[in-house]
């Protein structure tokens, strides 16, 4: 009853299911591995500082999903919120979440497999977010309007 359409392509399957699992699992073990050789992030200081940033980005992720409350799926229209976060950017959780894995991961990103792997997880998130841009302009017509009031998809005034 909540949901208006639902998002039965292929590219809708598959951009979702690099991010959750159980086919995101299959996928990230033929992903290099995110852990280099040596870590690049030695000092204590900087390793704190890392993990005080990704439960900073781990609150605000959560604050994000508790924000859309019962509009939060996967692959459907359940309407369009356009306060809180989403007042800011289009895809604030995306941008959260894509921003905790690279954080989690910089201290060990120190081959260019590494950094192949986090980008690639960045492009997912980028083609989660023109998947779900082109779902909701055919699924929700307030959604063109939306997208005129926030023009930023993932960092306000940039991009």
């Amino acid at each position: 009853k909540y949901g208006r359409n639902l998002d039965f392509t292929v590219a809708g399957w598959l951009t979702n299911g690099f991010c959750y699992p159980l086919f995101g699992i299959i996928i990230w073990q033929m992903v290099p591995s995110l852990h280099g050789n040596t870590e690049i992030i030695t000092s204590d200081v900087w390793k704190y500082f890392m993990l005080s940033l990704e439960l900073l980005l781990n609150l605000l992720y959560t604050l994000s999903i508790i924000n859309l409350g019962l509009m939060f799926g996967v692959m459907s229209d359940k309407g369009l919120k356009t306060s809180g976060f989403f007042a800011v950017t289009r895809h604030p959780n995306y941008t959260l979440e894509s921003m905790m894995f690279v954080v989690i991961y910089s201290s060990s990103l120190s081959g260019i497999a590494q950094w192949i792997a986090v980008s690639m997880y960045l492009f997912i998130y980028w083609l989660r977010s023109e998947r779900e841009d082109n779902f909701m302009n055919h699924s929700n017509l307030g959604y063109v309007d939306y997208k005129k009031q926030t023009p930023y998809k993932f960092i306000p005034g940039l991009y």
